[in-house]
Protein backbone atom coordinates (compact mmCIF):
# COMPACT_ATOMS: atom_id res chain seq x y z
CA UNK A 1 0.00 0.00 0.00
CA UNK A 2 3.19 2.52 0.75
CA UNK A 3 4.20 1.95 -2.31
CA UNK A 4 0.75 2.77 -4.05
CA UNK A 5 1.06 6.05 -2.07
CA UNK A 6 4.36 7.01 -3.28
CA UNK A 7 3.70 6.27 -6.50
CA UNK A 8 0.07 8.25 -6.58
CA UNK A 9 1.58 11.33 -5.06
CA UNK A 10 4.36 10.85 -8.08
CA UNK A 11 1.99 10.62 -9.89
CA UNK A 12 -0.38 13.88 -9.16
CA UNK A 13 3.19 15.54 -8.97
CA UNK A 14 3.13 15.12 -12.52
CA UNK A 15 -0.04 15.68 -13.58
CA UNK A 16 -0.95 18.86 -11.36
CA UNK A 17 1.42 21.23 -12.83
CA UNK A 18 0.43 19.73 -16.40
CA UNK A 19 -3.25 20.74 -16.21
CA UNK A 20 -2.40 23.90 -14.00
CA UNK A 21 -0.02 25.22 -17.29
CA UNK A 22 0.60 28.95 -17.14
CA UNK A 23 -1.69 30.45 -20.51
CA UNK A 24 0.63 32.68 -21.83
CA UNK A 25 -2.12 34.13 -24.24
CA UNK A 26 -3.08 30.50 -25.90
CA UNK A 27 -6.61 29.76 -25.20
CA UNK A 28 -7.90 28.11 -21.75
CA UNK A 29 -11.61 26.75 -21.17
CA UNK A 30 -12.60 25.04 -18.21
CA UNK A 31 -16.24 23.39 -17.42
CA UNK A 32 -18.56 20.42 -16.71
CA UNK A 33 -18.33 16.82 -17.66
CA UNK A 34 -21.16 14.37 -17.74
CA UNK A 35 -20.21 11.23 -17.93
CA UNK A 36 -17.41 8.76 -16.49
CA UNK A 37 -16.53 10.50 -14.50
CA UNK A 38 -18.76 12.93 -13.52
CA UNK A 39 -16.83 16.13 -12.88
CA UNK A 40 -15.09 19.57 -14.08
CA UNK A 41 -12.62 19.48 -16.65
CA UNK A 42 -10.18 22.12 -18.37
CA UNK A 43 -8.25 22.55 -21.45
CA UNK A 44 -5.25 24.44 -22.39
CA UNK A 45 -4.67 24.75 -25.96
CA UNK A 46 -0.70 24.63 -26.63
CA UNK A 47 -1.30 25.11 -30.40
CA UNK A 48 -4.39 24.05 -33.09
CA UNK A 49 -3.59 20.12 -33.48
CA UNK A 50 -1.85 19.67 -29.49
CA UNK A 51 -4.12 20.36 -26.12
CA UNK A 52 -3.55 19.51 -22.51
CA UNK A 53 -6.68 18.19 -20.39
CA UNK A 54 -7.03 17.67 -16.86
CA UNK A 55 -10.12 16.69 -15.08
CA UNK A 56 -11.66 16.46 -11.06
CA UNK A 57 -14.43 13.81 -10.76
CA UNK A 58 -16.41 11.37 -9.41
CA UNK A 59 -17.32 8.13 -9.96
CA UNK A 60 -16.10 5.15 -7.63
CA UNK A 61 -13.93 7.54 -5.61
CA UNK A 62 -12.56 10.96 -6.58
CA UNK A 63 -11.03 10.95 -9.96
CA UNK A 64 -8.01 13.45 -10.83
CA UNK A 65 -6.56 13.16 -14.74
CA UNK A 66 -4.57 14.40 -16.80
CA UNK A 67 -3.08 14.55 -20.10
CA UNK A 68 -3.06 15.32 -23.82
CA UNK A 69 -5.33 15.74 -26.92
CA UNK A 70 -4.60 15.69 -30.07
CA UNK A 71 -6.55 17.48 -32.56
CA UNK A 72 -6.59 15.22 -35.92
CA UNK A 73 -8.70 16.74 -38.42
CA UNK A 74 -11.30 19.29 -38.97
CA UNK A 75 -14.60 18.80 -40.98
CA UNK A 76 -17.50 20.95 -41.58
CA UNK A 77 -21.32 19.22 -42.43
CA UNK A 78 -23.32 22.39 -43.50
CA UNK A 79 -21.99 25.43 -42.11
CA UNK A 80 -21.19 23.99 -38.67
CA UNK A 81 -17.51 23.61 -38.28
CA UNK A 82 -16.69 20.18 -36.04
CA UNK A 83 -13.00 18.76 -34.73
CA UNK A 84 -12.22 14.89 -34.32
CA UNK A 85 -9.65 14.45 -31.84
CA UNK A 86 -8.21 11.35 -29.76
CA UNK A 87 -5.73 11.54 -26.67
CA UNK A 88 -4.18 10.04 -23.91
CA UNK A 89 -5.00 10.90 -20.34
CA UNK A 90 -3.57 9.34 -16.86
CA UNK A 91 -6.47 9.33 -14.33
CA UNK A 92 -5.69 8.32 -10.49
CA UNK A 93 -8.60 7.18 -8.48
CA UNK A 94 -8.80 7.17 -4.84
CA UNK A 95 -11.82 5.91 -2.68
CA UNK A 96 -13.08 2.36 -1.56
CA UNK A 97 -10.75 0.86 -4.10
CA UNK A 98 -7.18 3.11 -5.14
CA UNK A 99 -6.85 3.00 -8.95
CA UNK A 100 -4.73 4.25 -11.75
CA UNK A 101 -5.80 3.89 -15.49
CA UNK A 102 -4.30 5.09 -18.66
CA UNK A 103 -7.40 6.30 -20.71
CA UNK A 104 -7.86 6.63 -24.79
CA UNK A 105 -10.62 8.96 -25.69
CA UNK A 106 -11.90 9.75 -29.22
CA UNK A 107 -14.15 12.82 -29.80
CA UNK A 108 -15.65 15.77 -31.64
CA UNK A 109 -16.01 18.66 -30.66
CA UNK A 110 -17.91 22.19 -31.84
CA UNK A 111 -17.04 25.66 -31.09
CA UNK A 112 -19.84 28.25 -30.86
CA UNK A 113 -18.46 31.44 -31.26
CA UNK A 114 -20.62 34.25 -29.19
CA UNK A 115 -20.00 32.93 -26.17
CA UNK A 116 -16.64 31.04 -26.36
CA UNK A 117 -18.17 27.77 -25.60
CA UNK A 118 -16.63 24.03 -27.01
CA UNK A 119 -19.39 21.47 -26.69
CA UNK A 120 -18.22 17.82 -27.18
CA UNK A 121 -18.61 14.14 -26.75
CA UNK A 122 -16.24 11.44 -26.69
CA UNK A 123 -15.54 7.51 -25.70
CA UNK A 124 -12.83 5.51 -24.86
CA UNK A 125 -10.91 2.41 -23.29
CA UNK A 126 -9.39 2.60 -20.06
CA UNK A 127 -6.96 0.50 -18.80
CA UNK A 128 -6.75 -0.30 -14.78
CA UNK A 129 -2.93 -0.43 -13.84
CA UNK A 130 -3.68 -2.03 -9.98
CA UNK A 131 -6.94 -4.08 -10.57
CA UNK A 132 -5.53 -5.08 -13.90
CA UNK A 133 -9.22 -4.63 -15.54
CA UNK A 134 -10.51 -3.06 -18.38
CA UNK A 135 -13.41 -0.43 -18.98
CA UNK A 136 -14.62 2.79 -20.88
CA UNK A 137 -14.89 6.22 -20.61
CA UNK A 138 -17.00 8.37 -22.24
CA UNK A 139 -18.99 11.33 -22.30
CA UNK A 140 -20.48 15.14 -23.28
CA UNK A 141 -19.28 18.12 -21.79
CA UNK A 142 -18.69 21.82 -22.29
CA UNK A 143 -16.14 24.16 -21.65
CA UNK A 144 -16.08 28.17 -21.59
CA UNK A 145 -12.96 29.31 -23.21
CA UNK A 146 -10.95 32.51 -21.50
CA UNK A 147 -8.66 34.26 -23.83
CA UNK A 148 -6.05 34.95 -21.60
Amino acid sequence: MKKLLILAVLLLAIIIPVTAADTNGKDFGVGLYLGSPLGITAKYDLDDELSIVGGLGFGGGLIISGGVQYNFVDFSIEDLDFNAYFGGNLGITFGTQFNISFEVPVGISYYFKDPAIEVFLEVGPAFNFVTLDAGAVGGIGARYELDM
